[in-house]
């Protein structure tokens, strides 16, 4: 998740504490925050330097060393940059949409949960919509496990979470591939009545990867089709949790309203569309500044016979949808 933020690729120092600078996070090693110099941090010695050489290695206790770099920082300039970058250059929505997504949901979720809610997420495209569009109010709130792709993180989690804050509404929001990674920890929460909301956005798909396949490989899609997903809400209340399925977008507000004003567990199946996409995003092997921001082509192609056809096709192929007909295409 941190690839997708220029401001690391323009910094002159990166602090990087217990990262393994991995190409999840890096994008092209070569090119990943070429202007930085490096202070790694870790309690392990061969994860300093491993990957990407550093300036200053630390091999210590990360409570103890972070305590040490606590000094006033002359950053005033810099801090503006970034937050003038953010009103900019922003994540958004898009254009506003009817209907059952992404967006709307999440909007509608944050104005009912409240500032207080904790939400912790998965591994998929809805952990980044949820990074990107959820409006968090307090430090920590969001629970994530970041680039490591951790797919199960969720559910697990969450229940730390309710059980060390049982004053707070805590929130899952998973994907129907995620889920189904750790889905037996509902027997925890009936077990000990741990009180945890449970949302899972259904694609029928593994729709990072079905993105990936889409754009950077030809729309060459293989074991990312989960239309045989089961019914999620009765494996849920066969576990004695209340369980919904959200299919009417004029329910949506009600059906949050219940689920947040159950006193136990509670789980909404929210099934979206397969080809709901999510941007920015990094090719494998690009750098993290070769951001791809749209499902978008550009061919430069001589006007000779056929071309427009074979444009066309190319499009297909890679899974554009083609508006309109006829020779003037």
């Amino acid at each position: 998740m941190l690839g997708v933020h220029n401001c690391v690729q323009e910094s002159d120092l990166l602090i990087a504490i217990g990262a393994r600078f991995d190409d999840r996070v890096t994008g092209k090693l070569a090119r990943f925050a070429p202007h930085a110099r490096v202070i790694h941090i870790d309690a392990d010695a061969a994860e300093v330097g491993k990957i990407r050489a550093v300036e200053c290695p630390i091999t210590a206790d990360l409570g103890s060393t972070l305590d040490a770099l606590a000094f006033p920082l002359d950053i005033a300039s810099w801090r503006k940059s970034c937050r003038q970058r953010l009103e900019t250059e922003g994540f958004e929505a898009g254009p506003e949409r009817a209907g059952l997504n992404p967006a709307n949901f999440l909007k509608a979720l944050a104005k009912q949960a409240g500032d207080r809610a904790i939400i912790s997420c998965d591994v998929g495209q809805h952990q980044m919509w949820v990074a990107q569009l959820y409006p968090f109010a307090e430090p920590r709130n969001h629970l994530t496990s970041g680039g490591l792709g951790a797919m199960g993180f969720g559910l697990p989690a969450a229940i730390g979470a309710a059980l060390a804050q049982p004053d707070r509404p805590v929130i899952n929001i998973a994907g129907d591939g995620s889920f189904m990674m750790n889905m037996q920890e509902l027997a925890t929460l009936t077990r000990y009545s741990i009180p945890v909301k449970m949302i899972i956005m259904d694609n029928s798909r593994l729709g990072m990867v079905r993105q990936q396949q889409t754009v950077c490989y030809d729309n060459r899609q293989t074991e990312v089709d989960l239309s045989d997903n089961p019914d999620f809400t009765a494996i849920a209340s066969s576990f004695g949790i209340r369980a919904e399925r959200l299919d009417d977008p004029s329910r949506m507000q009600e059906a949050i309203d219940r689920l947040l004003a159950e006193t136990g567990p509670a789980l909404l199946h929210l099934p979206i569309a397969a080809s709901e996409d999510v941007w920015p995003m990094v090719k494998p092997g690009d750098a993290n500044d070769e951001m791809i921001t749209s499902n978008s082509m550009h061919i430069n192609a001589d006007n000779k016979p056929g071309i427009l056809e074979r444009i066309l096709q190319t499009a297909r192929v890679r899974g554009f949808r083609i508006l309109g007909g006829g020779s003037h295409l």
